[in-house]
């Protein structure tokens, strides 16, 4: 165990480790921070400050924004705020839609979508959620759906019949797939 503080910080074991991770990523993203210095280098960067510590040669700075931008520079922290606020935005506007029109299945798919959305790019400051696949796949899956209910259930296909033979769901026979 650590004696003093600064031991603490310095062992990356705590929260304290963003004080001493964060400001090497943004120095050495300070370089070139237009377009960046390539895919995995801010892992790179902070596996050699802690060499001393542990025996990685990789190790995230916990925080998406600031990998993104040592990464990809500017340009990518721009394009991934961009996704980010529309697809969040998107959520939030579909979710009012249909709560103020008093459809609630549609209304819980949007606010789980946005709450999802929102989420995940909320925790991306602490976090490297990009990287966590459980997270993304299900965050995605259910924004996923609420795009699917959206583009589904739209109001004005709701009263028009769906053709005899353009409906996906009708199968002729039971055992189609056992012939």
């Amino acid at each position: 165990l650590p004696r003093t503080i600064p031991e603490f910080f310095v062992t990356f074991d705590s929260s304290g480790r963003f004080t001493q991770l964060w400001p090497l990523t943004i120095g050495s993203a300070l370089d070139h921070p237009w377009l960046g210095q390539g895919p995995g280098t801010a892992r790179r960067v902070i596996g050699e400050a802690m060499t001393k510590q542990k025996t990685v040669t990789e190790y995230p700075p916990h925080n998406e924004y600031l990998q993104v931008w040592h990464d990809f520079g500017l340009v990518g922290v721009s394009i991934l705020l961009v996704f980010y606020v529309s697809i969040t935005l998107q959520m939030w506007f579909r979710w009012k839609y249909y709560d103020d029109r008093g459809n609630y299945v549609q209304a819980y798919w949007a606010m789980a979508g946005f709450l999802s959305i929102f989420l995940i790019t909320f925790s991306a400051i602490t976090a490297n959620t990009l990287h966590y696949p459980f997270v993304m796949a299900m965050g995605f899956m259910i924004m996923a759906m609420s795009d699917a209910m959206h583009d589904r259930f739209k109001e004005d296909h709701i009263n028009k019949p769906i053709p005899r033979n353009k409906n996906p769901l009708r199968l002729k026979s039971t055992f189609v797939f056992f012939r």
